[in-house]
């Protein structure tokens, strides 16, 4: 499956010692891919996403960083070339490899996951997704029940499954993003992963022991009391997508509902939250 999507790559000029701090910023928006470079970042956009609004938070960063941003249409086909020729397996530590179907298997690796890439976010290369697959290493998926909220392409619910998960449900709110997902699954030869387009609300309503939440700040604020009344007691969620600043803002309005703090992550603007439920 291709993509129907036309997207706008979005360029940022941009001093190398600037970049990571910027990338950060523009990560919040519906920018769902980014080549970094050392003069540049590049965003990919679908065509569809971009808005008044957009265009207004772009050009208060390019005010901010002092530069211009500019944006070129790539039809879907541009993307998947550009897409796949930018690909490179991601590796964290020996636990997790994810290729696809061009690169070498490496059997050392507890784990490794077939992708078909069509689009970069969720694949492991964004700090959030590679912070939450350094979380899960050290959990006991084995036989728990497990909610992938914001699955992107299912990279995480595919690892939970390869971890020993009996059962998982994923959920997108972007029917490409499910789509894409459907397709990972079945490349992976998944059996036990529900993927649902939407948000909460097509959830199933059952009780989980684990649940992943790679998403947005402002999501996760608004969804906390609902993850919250989902988790079983003494259950363990994830949150990534939260920028470093935004930390004690996450923090203390979880601690609020009643989600106890185990252990954080830290990448470079990023960070990833365990909880557990009181």
């Amino acid at each position: 499956m291709k993509s129907t999507r036309d997207y706008y790559q979005i360029d940022f000029p941009i001093d190398d010692k600037q970049n990571e701090l910027l990338f950060a910023k523009l990560s919040i928006l519906s920018i769902e891919s980014f080549v970094v470079e050392d003069d540049k970042i590049s965003g990919y956009l679908p065509v569809d996403n971009f808005d008044s609004n957009i265009e207004n938070e772009l050009n208060i960063l390019a005010a901010e960083f002092k530069t211009v941003w500019t944006k070129e249409l790539l039809p879907a086909k541009n993307w998947n070339q550009v897409w796949e020729s930018n690909f490179n397996p991601i590796r964290i530590d020996d636990f997790c490899h994810i290729i696809a179907d061009f690169h070498n298997s490496i059997p050392s690796f507890q784990h490794e996951i077939k992708i078909q890439p069509e689009m970069a976010f969720g694949t492991g290369h964004h700090e959030t997704t590679y912070m939450m697959i350094k979380a899960m290493k050290p959990i006991d998926f084995d036989n728990k029940t497990v909610f992938d909220y914001g699955c992107g392409t299912g990279i995480l619910a595919i690892l939970a499954e390869k971890m020993g998960a009996k059962s998982i449900e994923a959920i997108d709110y972007d029917e490409i993003a499910t789509e894409n997902t459907l397709v990972q699954v079945k490349k992976n030869e998944c059996k036990r992963i529900d993927v649902k387009t939407g948000t909460l609300e097509v959830s199933s309503n059952k009780k989980f022991e684990i649940i992943l939440a790679n998403i947005n700040r402002t999501i996760i604020l608004e969804s906390l009391k609902s993850l919250y009344d989902m988790l079983e007691e003494d259950g363990i969620i994830l949150f990534s997508g939260i920028l470093n600043t935004d930390k004690d803002l996450v923090i203390n309005a979880a601690d609020e509902i009643g989600y106890i703090l185990k252990r954080k992550y830290h990448l470079n603007e990023w960070v990833c939250l365990h909880f557990t439920k009181n």
